[in-house]
């Protein structure tokens, strides 16, 4: 910081026989003294930190929110990555997915079916139906049920006692909805 310094001429009478005396004025300048100022005020800087804490705050909601988005989201591809690989088995004419002996008979279908909110299973239909797997969707996450049947060698997609397309919903706790299409042609989509 500095300090401005100011000098004032006075012309003062002769009486100490003296013209023209320059004198200091101090006083005048201390009640009112000007200063060149640098950096900011307190005022700019509380301004400044109020404003980062409200921004802050957006920002870290807005990113939980996304988390809980993804979740879903990541679920709802999870299971459509599993109806196309089923769907891929069926149209192969392929009885043993898991390499555990698989099916006797002739391959009729691979049935995904959605049993309650929270799982699914698989079961691979040839002379006798047997379940491949029983997968469990994640807490915090809730599906509508639903079956489909892929059936061998491009004779097509069969959507259990409903009509087509079939609609797999997954929602979570937040609200956030994504939607798995799957029709009698065999298309399957993800979609919000």
């Amino acid at each position: 910081m500095h300090r401005v310094r100011y000098f004032v001429k006075v012309k003062v009478m002769p009486t100490s026989g003296r013209n023209n005396l320059y004198f200091k004025i101090k006083s005048l300048f201390k009640s009112f003294p000007v200063v060149a100022t640098e950096g900011f005020t307190l005022i700019e800087l509380l301004i400044v930190v109020a404003i980062t804490g409200i921004l802050s705050t957006v920002i870290l909601a807005n990113y939980n929110s996304f988390g809980a988005r993804q979740e879903v989201r990541n679920v709802a591809e999870e299971f459509k990555t599993e109806l196309r690989k089923y769907q891929i088995f069926a149209i192969a004419g392929h009885k043993n997915p898991d390499q555990s002996g698989g099916c006797v008979g002739e391959l009729i279908s691979y049935e995904i079916t959605v049993i309650s909110s929270s799982d699914y299973e698989v079961v691979i239909n040839c002379d006798a139906p047997t379940t491949i797997s029983t997968v469990t969707f994640p807490t915090g996450i809730s599906v509508s049920t639903g079956c489909i049947r892929f059936l061998p060698l491009n004779r097509g997609t069969e959507i259990c006692g409903g009509s087509s397309p079939l609609d797999i919903s997954f929602t979570g706790d937040d609200g956030t909805t994504y939607i798995v299409t799957v029709n009698e042609s065999g298309e399957i989509q993800l979609h919000r």
